[in-house]
Parts: structure tokens; C-alpha cells; sequence
């Protein structure tokens, strides 16, 4: 690759005469978009007017963030969204009538947007696997009580709701995010019943094209643990009132690790109610503390850099980043500049 954004590709020949003949075969790729290493663009949505829902999609490249992309985002909604692979095309949760939010795919090069899948009902959370064969979300059609993990190829065939015919408990949840080799899928506010009471984890899917069945990341005595050890930062919280992932679940791009937020005391605008975690992949029940906040500012929308060198979230109104090995989380309306406050959605990779 020559530049950003431009691969060159040299065909040297040589004849039984000793003549050496060169060319080249040059392809541009819009360099907001070349998917490789530090290119990679952080992509986010701002509300230019409530009342109209006019909006804008906002773009940056990681680490500098220095310049911002924007673009026309009016009709993109703000229930998630998630790159292709190859970084032509975000899905998201579109607007349609009655309240609904439509699976919708759009185009970057011509910044339209197309509905994919429009059930009577509200998709969120859609989260494109690695191969760019599937995209997972959440789909609320079948049951409105409850948010249903569902399937869909780009295409939009392949339509599959992993509880089968019927909704099903076990396969309720928020923001599903994808494994690394696109065999698992890691899904917030999932349902489990230690006890015979009803809390809320994060849950991994596996058997997802055969037959599904999932397991709970973190054991209860683990999650106490953690939160045992933090008292002196989230103060006394009641484990079986957690939830865990209730707006954000990102798998790390090496795999080792999932990061997501938990509702502490949510009810309690005073206190700390939310905090953002990283949990080891594999269920040891290893968490780390990053960051947290008052009840008022709700942390939600997590993504990892593809070198994982930071994780990105909102929080509050504001945009933030920060690094999973720990360190103060950097507010990127204050450091970058104004395009980033009030943004939602920010998505990089998951």
C-alpha cells in the first residue's frame, strides 16, 4: 500500500531478451474507510434537530481523530449500528412509521440507506460477523415484552430466529457481538434464573446455524467478587440487581476479552449506577473496573479498537475513550472538539 487509502500493485516481465518491461494496477479505496490498522474509522451520530430528526453521521479515523467526516444521517436511528468487513456499508436500526425500526444497510459511497428486513416491530443492536456472512440483532416483532436474537444475511435471506418457532426465554437479550471466528455470540440482559430468581448477564451463544445453547459468562460468585472488590468506588451494590450489558456488549477483536456496561442503581440518580467492565472470554469470571458513573449518565454503545488499544463508549452525552488496561478515560468532546458531543452510537469494531 502506498498511501491511505490506495493499493499499487507492480508487474515486472522480462523476455528471452533481457528486455524488462513495468506497469502498475492502481486501486483507490476513500480512505475514511480502508479497514486496515489505524484507518480504521470511529463512526458515530449526531442529532442536528429532535423535532425533525434531522441528523448527521460523523467519522474520524482512530487513533487521531483529528479530522471529521460528516455526512447526511437523518432516518439512521440510534439503536446501533455496525461496519461490513469491508467497510462499504454500516447496518443499522432504521426509523419507519408506527414506531418501528426497520433493519436497514447504508451505503457510504452514496449515503442512502435501504431497509434489509422491516418486521412489525423494533430491531436493535445489529452487530455484522467478521466473514460479513450474517448479521446478528434483536427483534422485538414476535414478542413485545422481550427482545429476540435473531440472524439475517446481507442479503436478506437466511432469516433466523435462534429460539425456533416460538420465542423462547433463554434467546432474550440486548446488543449481541459477535466471536472473533463468527462461531459464538456474546449478547447482553440475557435471562437466567440462579435461585429460582430472575437476574440479568451476559450471556454466549454457541451452535448458532445448528442447534443453539448458551452459557452464562460470569458465575454469581464471581460477579460479587468483582463487585466486593470495587465497593470503595461503586459503593455497596446487591449482586442480584445488576445487569449486566443492558446497553452495550463488544467482543475484543483478539478475542480474550468481552467489554460491556452494567446497571448498578439505576433508580438512584445520586449514586453511582453504572460502570464499564471488561470480562476474560473464556467464563474465569476475571473483570476489571474502567470506568463509571452517576445515574444520570448512562454508559452504553461500547467498541473495541481493532488494536485494542482503546475502547470506545458514550456516556452521558459525551463521547469517551479509554484503554483496557486501565488508566482516566479520555472525554472526546473536551479533547476533540464539539462534533463529538451529544453523539450516540459510536461503533469502530466489533
Amino acid at each position: 500500500m502506498d498511501g491511505p487509502g490506495t493499493w499499487v500493485v507492480r508487474l515486472a516481465v522480462e523476455n528471452a531478451g533481457g528486455e524488462k518491461h513495468t506497469s502498475e494496477i492502481s486501486t483507490s479505496v476513500l480512505p475514511a474507510l480502508a479497514l486496515s490498522g489505524y484507518a480504521v474509522p470511529l463512526v458515530w451520530l449526531r442529532v442536528l434537530d429532535v423535532m425533525t430528526s434531522r441528523s448527521e453521521l460523523c467519522m474520524a479515523k482512530h487513533p487521531g481523530l483529528a479530522s471529521v467526516e460528516t455526512r447526511e444521517g437523518t432516518g439512521i436511528g440510534g439503536s446501533g449500528m455496525s461496519w461490513a468487513p469491508s467497510g462499504a456499508r454500516l447496518a443499522h436500526g432504521g426509523s419507519a412509521s408506527r414506531g418501528a425500526f426497520n433493519l436497514c444497510l447504508y451505503e457510504l459511497a452514496t449515503s442512502v440507506s435501504t431497509p434489509l428486513h422491516a418486521p412489525n416491530g423494533v430491531i436493535s443492536g445489529p452487530c455484522w460477523s467478521r466473514s460479513g456472512e450474517w448479521i446478528a440483532y434483536v427483534d422485538d416483532s414476535r414478542i413485545i415484552v422481550a427482545d429476540e436474537l435473531t440472524l439475517i444475511r446481507p442479503d436478506g435471506t437466511g432469516l433466523r430466529y435462534l429460539s425456533g418457532e416460538a420465542p423462547k426465554d433463554e434467546f432474550f437479550g440486548f446488543w449481541p457481538s459477535w466471536s472473533p471466528d463468527d462461531t459464538k455470540l456474546a449478547i447482553g440482559n440475557a435471562r437466567f434464573y440462579p435461585g429460582g430468581t430472575r437476574v440479568k448477564r451476559i450471556a454466549i451463544h454457541s451452535g448458532l446455524l445448528g442447534t443453539p445453547s448458551r452459557d452464562q459468562l460470569n458465575s454469581e460468585a464471581a460477579l460479587a467478587s468483582f463487585l466486593a472488590r470495587n465497593v470503595a468506588r461503586l459503593g455497596a451494590v446487591n449482586p442480584m440487581t445488576v445487569i449486566e450489558g443492558t446497553n452495550g456488549c463488544a467482543w475484543s477483536p483478539g478475542g480474550s476479552w468481552i467489554a460491556y456496561p452494567i446497571a448498578l442503581n439505576p433508580a438512584n440518580m445520586d449514586a453511582i449506577g453504572h460502570a464499564l467492565v471488561i470480562a476474560d472470554a473464556a467464563g474465569s469470571g476475571q473483570m476489571h473496573l474502567l470506568d463509571w458513573s452517576i445515574a444520570w449518565d448512562a454508559i452504553s454503545s461500547v467498541s473495541w479498537s481493532p488494536d485494542e488499544t482503546h475502547i470506545y463508549y458514550q456516556k452521558g452525552q459525551g463521547l469517551f475513550r479509554i484503554h483496557p488496561g486501565g488508566g482516566p478515560p479520555e472525554d472526546l468532546s473536551s479533547s476533540r472538539g464539539q462534533k463529538f458531543l451529544g453523539g450516540s452510537a459510536p461503533t469502530l469494531y466489533r
